[in-house]
């Protein structure tokens, strides 16, 4: 799961020591983050995944 911090919150990291980066990172799902998403701590992060495109070229060369 991708997790970024509340903003102005700093989150200790038990796994790797320190606290978790402004930006977020992946960590490994735990009671701990859980406990830090239901409190508002953390928020987590889904990718967004892009539509492919295919080219008017690529149209004419699918077979039929």
């Amino acid at each position: 799961m991708f997790l970024k911090p509340a903003p102005n919150i700093t989150v200790p990291d038990p796994d790797r020591g320190g606290t978790l980066p402004p930006e977020g990172r992946e960590v490994t799902p735990s009671t701990y983050w859980h406990r830090r998403i239901e409190s508002g701590d953390v928020e987590e992060l889904t990718a967004e995944v892009e539509p492919v495109q295919t080219s008017a070229q690529d149209e004419a060369n699918t077979p039929t």
